[in-house]
């Protein structure tokens, strides 16, 4: 189906208009439709991760960083505006260089400056826990086939103990 505007792109928008109790049907390209204001223009830049953290950076730091502190990384020569633009430091002492303005980028990002691992808080401690008990259960098996008997029993004293502490 042909645009009833412009007669010459397939319409993709397709709405309906009641107006004086009848219902009117219209097709419409994409360019027709935001022309008459019918869908919102689509954004002239495209969603970057570079695009992201630098108006991220803008937000945060509120310009402090093309301001305060070093111009350039010692290093690299890579400059704050390089990383807003790029999102990328080039070097390892650019995390150093530029920490006034990347602190508070991090808190916002990660809602924290620190790494917390995959497993925080509690469930951390139930993990391992986990992995203890099934490492003591291999090495009780490991040690019943080799007929190391006293070796066994104490790996299934402890086995005890760790269930025992979970209840």
């Amino acid at each position: 189906m042909k645009c009833q505007h412009c007669g010459k792109r397939d319409a993709t928008v397709h709405y309906k208009e009641i107006s004086d109790d009848q219902v009117k049907e219209v097709h419409l390209c994409a360019e027709c439709a935001e022309d008459k204001g019918i869908i919102a223009s689509s954004p002239k830049e495209e969603f970057s991760v570079p695009n992201l953290l630098g108006s991220m950076a803008d937000e945060n730091v509120g310009g402090a960083g093309e301001d305060s502190g070093p111009a350039a990384c010692p290093l690299c020569g890579m400059t704050y505006i390089d990383f807003k633009s790029s999102g990328r430091l080039g070097c390892s002492d650019c995390y150093e260089t530029f920490r006034v303005p990347l602190v508070p980028l991090l808190r916002r990002i990660h809602r924290s400056d620190r790494h917390a691992g995959k497993n925080p808080g509690e469930s951390g401690e139930k993990h391992r826990k986990a992995r203890e008990m099934r490492a003591l259960k291999e090495r009780l098996d490991r040690c019943v086939r080799l007929e190391e008997f006293e070796e066994a029993a104490r790996l299934r004293d402890e086995i005890r103990k760790l269930e025992e502490s979970d209840e």
